[in-house]
């Protein structure tokens, strides 16, 4: 064999492991994104409803989550629901119109999610750090102008991305659906795109949230005093706050950084690959893809269920409405 090939030997000429790979690969990718939609969009709801309450209005940071959770819910049902169509409805698939609806909607709320995390974590940074300023630099206001502009800019973005991609049918939603532009424009909008939606902001979280436990740990000596205060009730809103951004911070890096890991290692092979690395490459990638659907579905369960006091909120709220209906 070529030594320029990657191969997969692990079981020799044995194919019942690719076919069971194969097997795996389908139930990931078609079945299991099902229930993370579900179980993701009804904890976005919950946090909406959380972070409503009259206690949290007063605070910018809680307006990027409650935007965050709208957004993740609509990539969320957009994007598997594409997976739904695509095996329930063939010849609506085909069609360039749902194909470039797909593309418009999909690509806005996932780089709307992704500003919206890069800003609150700069929101939550300027708060902690000069708190002075806050009310002035940290406004509700500014979050709503932020919050909408990232909306109206990325719609015009990828509307007129679509007036450039190429008009043709497809038998199926693929990545050339996704990047149907004409010459190289494809791969070029592509590479931009993944620095543009996910490397800056990334960037600019992790470094707002490392500015973050600095001042932190600066201000109360022990990383351990932050969650004993926590863990006690004793802290105050603004610290609940922080350590839910924090969460849902370090949550985000664990479930993005797998899959954008394998899209560049794979880049960097592609095409020394034989079938049964295909195989695998895929059941890897239908893993990493189900981590990126958790990114924009467990914000929610990743800061209730270390916060005692987020628990108890929401179970007051429960509570609540089960005695309204009564």
């Amino acid at each position: 064999m070529n030594d320029s090939v990657i191969s997969w030997r692990t079981f020799g000429d044995d194919d019942q492991m690719t076919d069971l790979l194969k097997r795996i690969t389908s139930v990931l990718s078609q079945q299991v994104p099902l229930g993370l939609m579900v179980v993701g969009v009804t904890g976005n709801i919950l946090s909406f409803v959380l972070l409503s309450q009259t206690q949290y209005r007063s605070s910018s940071t809680c307006l990027y989550m409650r935007a965050l959770a709208v957004s993740d819910s609509c990539y969320l049902i957009f994007k598997i629901g594409r997976t739904v169509a695509i095996i329930l409805f063939d010849s609506l698939v085909q069609s360039f119109i749902f194909c470039s609806g797909m593309f418009a909607v999909v690509h806005t709320f996932a780089s709307v999610s992704s500003i919206l995390l890069a800003a609150m974590s700069l929101d939550r940074l300027i708060a902690v750090a000069v708190p002075l300023k806050a009310k002035i630099l940290c406004s509700i206001r500014r979050a709503r102008i932020t919050i909408f502009a990232s909306l109206v800019v990325n719609i015009l973005i990828y509307t007129t991305v679509n007036f450039f991609r190429q008009r043709r049918s497809y038998t199926k939603i693929t990545q050339s659906c996704l990047y149907a532009l004409p010459g190289n424009l494809g791969s070029y909008y592509a590479h931009l795109r993944l620095i543009a939606v996910y490397y800056i902001p990334l960037g600019i979280m992790f470094v707002a949230n490392v500015g973050i436990i600095c001042v932190i740990l600066r201000r109360q000596g022990k990383t351990s005093k932050l969650h004993q205060q926590d863990d006690s009730g004793k802290k105050s809103k603004d610290g609940y706050i922080t350590v839910m951004l924090l969460t849902v911070s370090i949550s985000s890096f664990v479930f993005l950084f797998p899959n954008k890991a394998m899209n560049i290692y794979y880049s960097s092979v592609r095409g020394k690959l034989d079938p049964r690395s295909i195989v695998l490459r895929d059941m890897i990638s239908s893993v990493t893809t189900l981590l990126l659907y958790c990114n924009y579905g467990m914000n929610f369960y990743a800061y209730t269920l270390p916060i005692a006091k987020f628990r108890t909120e929401l179970l007051g709220l429960f509570c609540l409405v089960c005695t309204r209906r009564k």
